[in-house]
């Protein structure tokens, strides 16, 4: 399994938020505890409430440090501990992980202070980042290079697209693409391919929802 330097997993995304280190979240650490689907089509809306205005904000994220959807998975850095749902306990074969399978094929993990909350497929997978067992997001090489662009943009929402077919195959050129929403009212598109240029682009957005279009 290729997994980039910069993936640090989701101990580190709870760190970064407040609980236990000192630099804020980024959309690389964020996204490092996503999993990435293999079956191609992803689509991960990533939200940072430590760089988001007090105004004028699209959605704004109150309660947590840190809000990643993904189809129905939603994980979330919350700025306190919540109540588990009561169902059925999982626990990862040789190992202390283990997340809690509810009704309606949903389920809910809580591991180092990060919440996810979806189908449990995708819990599962979740679970398998933290374990470094399944790939996150991040580690696909195009994603690589588009988040150093959002964070030195320092873009608090943004919105990844990844290609419909395999998200980094290790002999092609997979592209991905984001849009992201800066403080100062500015949507950043970015498009990338493990290899090649990146494209950049930056223009005025007077409406704060603009980055989901």
């Amino acid at each position: 399994m290729r997994v980039a330097a910069a993936v640090v997993a989701v101990a580190a995304l709870a760190a970064c938020a407040g609980h236990g280190g000192e630099a804020a979240p980024t959309m690389e650490t964020a996204l490092s505890a996503v999993p990435l689907r293999r079956t191609g089509g992803q689509v991960v809306d990533v939200q940072l409430a430590r760089r988001q205005p007090p105004t004028g904000v699209c959605d704004p994220l109150t309660g947590a440090t840190v809000r990643i959807r993904d189809g129905q998975l939603t994980v979330t850095v919350p700025d306190a501990a919540p109540t588990l749902p009561s169902g059925t306990e999982r626990i990862v074969p040789f190992t202390a992980a283990s997340y809690v399978a509810t009704t309606g094929g949903q389920a809910t993990a809580w591991l180092d202070r990060t919440l996810a909350v979806g189908p449990e497929d995708d819990v599962a997978a979740f679970v398998g980042v933290d374990l470094d067992r399944t790939s996150p997001v991040a580690a696909a090489r195009a994603v690589t290079r588009i988040v150093r662009v959002l964070d030195e943009a320092d873009v608090y929402a943004a919105v990844l697209g990844g290609p419909a077919g395999a998200p980094d195959p290790p002999d092609g050129d997979a592209v991905w693409t984001a849009r992201g929403m800066t403080p100062d009212g500015h949507v950043v598109t970015v498009t990338a391919g493990a290899n090649g240029p990146v494209q950049t682009t930056t223009a005025v957005a007077p409406d704060p929802c603009a980055y989901r279009e």
